[in-house]
């Protein structure tokens, strides 16, 4: 299938698929809800011209548990956006009435006698029952009563939190909902996208996060990495922080990894006796004072060198990796912690020259391998055959090489051969370009169902990513939930949601990069993807462009508008990036293309924080370069408002 017939097909399916939602009076109204539960439904008349009969019941008032208080502040909220109507909150103390939301473990869970409410839902797993006129939603011992809220609320109801800033709530003064019973429990210990949103605490919560987030203990919090005060500084390449070359190196340069024979404080020396007990000692003040902890790093300082001392060595080579020195000290430590917090688990880096698992060292069972992605294919996913979603369709990736017999793949069938304890440390973004399109959601999805059906702890995500931003976020945490979702018709709920009457343009550029990124052509890492690559070639840049000049002129208001704009940024910064001679021969003058990208990024911030020099520097270059190819420098062409 050429080019031009496998776009017709994506452009009639975008638009083939897509229904008016009841209750929505945007005039475009093609949304649908990718996340509608399965199941034989249950009705239930809440609201009946704008008021309603129901109310919320939670146990314990006054003393109810700050979760459930905040699950029943969160439905109270959302179900008078949606209705118009007020839904008062009481306690389980109160007399039964006809009409009751039971939150949390109310006694009115308790008295009728569901038997999924006897289900073990673990931590966060959630549960939506109902019992004649009486909804419940409760779960697991943390954060499960918040879960079945935010379930109910985005899955039985529509209401998206697309971004802290953007919500979409349908209107429905007269709800007779349809619920769909059922309990679920999430496959991953740890889903951590680590995006710009996941640290706003409410996005966080109702994306159903947990890793390194800034959730409230009281609200069920987090799975916290211990911590030393407000330093996170346990999340991953901790051996400083275990043994500081400050304060040891001088007096010990023998607790330090040798190298060509000279010591470097670049890492320790993981066989040296001493190290490990000043390591257990500080791990332990440092679980001390993050009494709700439930993983400690204990891991490799980033980049340096493994330790080549005779001890190291002979024990690396007995073992045929370099993992082994890690194993050997990470053990030690872990042994120490469990005796006096044997609920927290260990976690260790298998990263860079420590990827090969040992041929007989073992983790103790309270420590957790963390594999990092590094050396994995992303021209492909390591299943076999990729999913028939999307709007091209599906292929066979075995082409000459099986995924699985990728370096990662047989490092990661190493370690399971180990362990049933491994977590991801994986890279869903360009390093060295993190503006320009990255056309890789469908390999995140694919390798996201992978690591669950492997039956990995949890996924974190290295995410500096830029393009596309708001719409990676939303999607890849609810692929995190529950693997088993179709990424592509997550993509077209959030783009019909958040684009208003620019979404038929947009889609129709989120179907080009797909496109792109199942064609099999993607660098295979991220860190080495150019500007000048196959995918981003000129024809895409052309047709994105116009696609793009499209979808602005059809935004309804100004911050639609914006928001379109913001994702223009990634074609504008290759452009950039290719330079005055390579603009000037696709008729694009190179300063203005300077000064609307320093518009757009100025006013969304794109700058902000460690990227804010690189990109400064970058500019400043595209200026030079402009000076430089023109001989002279030339006035502003400025654009006029749209």
């Amino acid at each position: 299938m050429n080019r031009t017939s496998m776009m017709l097909l994506a452009t009639a399916l975008l638009l083939k698929t897509t229904a008016a939602v009841q209750g929505d009076d945007r005039p475009w109204g093609k949304w649908q809800n990718s996340l509608k539960p399965v199941g034989k439904a249950s009705r239930l008349s809440l609201t009946e011209n704008g008021n309603t009969e129901y109310v919320i019941v939670i146990p314990g008032w006054p003393k109810t548990p700050w979760r459930d208080q905040k699950a029943a502040e969160e439905l109270q909220k959302w179900l008078g956006e949606v209705t118009g109507a007020e839904f008062l909150i009481v306690g389980d103390s109160q007399p039964p009435r006809d009409f009751e939301i039971s939150v949390g473990r109310t006694r009115r869970l308790a008295d009728a006698g569901l038997k999924s409410a006897e289900r073990d839902l673990g931590d966060e797993g959630y549960g939506i029952a109902v019992k004649g006129n009486r909804l419940f939603l409760f779960g697991g011992r943390t954060r499960g009563p918040l879960f079945a809220v935010t379930a109910f609320l985005e899955e039985d109801l529509g209401v998206r939190w697309y971004s802290p800033q953007v919500n979409r709530v349908p209107r429905l003064t007269s709800a007779e909902v349809s619920v769909v019973p059922r309990t679920f429990v999430p496959g991953f210990l740890i889903r951590d996208p680590f995006h710009e949103h996941s640290f706003d605490a409410d996005w966080s919560l109702r994306s159903r996060l947990n890793s390194r987030n800034p959730v409230p203990t009281e609200w069920g919090g987090h799975i916290r990495y211990a911590m030393a005060g407000t330093k996170d500084w346990c999340f991953a390449h901790t051996l400083h922080a275990l043994v500081p070359p400050e304060k040891y190196f001088k007096e010990h340069p023998e607790y330090y990894s040798s190298r060509s024979d000279a010591r470097t404080a670049r890492q320790l020396c993981l066989t040296h006796p001493d190290v490990a007990r000043i390591a257990t000692d500080s791990a332990l003040q440092i679980l001390d004072e993050s009494p709700d902890a439930k993983l400690i790093s204990i891991s490799q300082m980033d980049f340096g060198h493994y330790c080549e001392c005779a001890r190291c060595q002979k024990l690396d080579k007995s073992e045929g990796s370099h993992a082994a020195q890690v194993l050997y000290f990470v053990n030690q430590v872990a042994e120490g912690i469990e005796q006096k917090h044997p609920d927290v688990l260990v976690s260790t880096l298998a990263y860079f020259w420590s990827l090969k698992a040992p041929r007989t060292l073992r983790p103790r069972s309270n420590v957790v391998i963390r594999m990092a992605t590094e050396s994995a294919m992303w021209r492909r996913p390591f299943v076999g055959v990729r999913r028939d979603v999307g709007p091209v369709p599906s292929y066979s990736v075995a082409m000459g090489e099986d995924p699985k017999e990728s370096s990662f793949g047989k490092y990661f069938a190493g370690w399971q051969k180990v362990t049933n304890q491994i977590s991801i440390w994986d890279y869903w973004t360009g390093f060295q370009h993190p503006l320009a399109p990255m056309p890789n959601l469908s390999v995140i999805a694919d390798n996201i169902r992978f690591f669950r059906e492997q039956g990995t702890l949890g996924v974190f995500a290295q995410n500096g990513q830029i393009e596309r931003q708001r719409m990676r976020s939303w999607v890849t945490s609810r692929l995190l939930w529950d693997p088993t979702r179709d990424p592509w018709t997550l993509i077209k709920d959030f783009t019909w949601g958040y684009f208003g009457q620019a979404a038929p343009h947009m889609l129709e550029y989120n179907a080009l990069l797909w496109e792109k990124g199942r064609s099999g052509t993607l660098s295979s890492m991220p860190q080495n993807y150019p500007v000048d690559s196959e995918i981003l070639s000129k024809e895409f840049l052309m047709q994105a462009t116009e696609i793009f000049d499209r979808a602005e002129q059809s935004a309804e208001n100004q911050d639609v508008l914006h928001r379109v704009e913001r994702e223009r940024l990634a074609i504008l910064y290759v452009k950039l990036m290719r330079g005055p001679k390579f603009a000037s021969e696709h008729g694009w003058d190179y300063p203005q293309l300077i000064e609307r990208f320093e518009q757009i990024e100025r006013r969304e911030k794109i700058y902000s924080g460690g990227w804010a020099l690189h990109l400064r520097k970058k500019i400043q270059g595209w200026k030079d370069d402009w000076k430089s190819w023109n001989g002279k420098p030339r006035a502003t062409t400025h654009r006029k408002p749209d």
